[in-house]
């Protein structure tokens, strides 16, 4: 999966680019939806990839992205974000991981359905 394509799918959910937590966000849903059953059987480890490169600490990493979920949850206009994840309330957005695989089954299931129409 391209992270260009996650980047542009997490845009489109409300999340703001300039927060450093998008690119890591975005190329963490990449890694999950290009192999989601290596990420699924513990082959992957996607935060100790991105820490090997962008040079950063997990715990930063789970901070910025952490912060971008909950800065896009809590923006006015959320509606399409929060339709992905019914059982969240308005107070509590999804945990880390749970945002990671449920974004990267969407960008699946969209780049599968536009496959089909090509």
């Amino acid at each position: 999966m391209n992270t260009f394509v996650s980047a542009a799918f997490l845009a489109e959910l409300g999340f703001y680019p300039q927060h450093s937590g998008f690119g890591y966000l975005a190329c963490a849903i990449a890694i999950v939806a290009g192999e989601p059953m290596a990420y699924y059987t513990g082959q992957v480890r996607v935060l100790a990839k991105l820490a090997a490169k962008y040079g950063l600490s997990i715990v930063n990493l789970r901070k910025c992205m952490n912060y971008s979920i909950r800065t896009a949850w809590d923006a006015p206009g959320s509606a399409r974000l929060r339709s992905i994840f019914p059982g969240c309330s308005e107070s509590c957005p999804p945990s880390l991981f749970e945002f990671i695989c449920r974004a990267a089954i969407e960008l699946n299931i969209r780049c599968g359905a536009a496959n089909e129409r090509a």
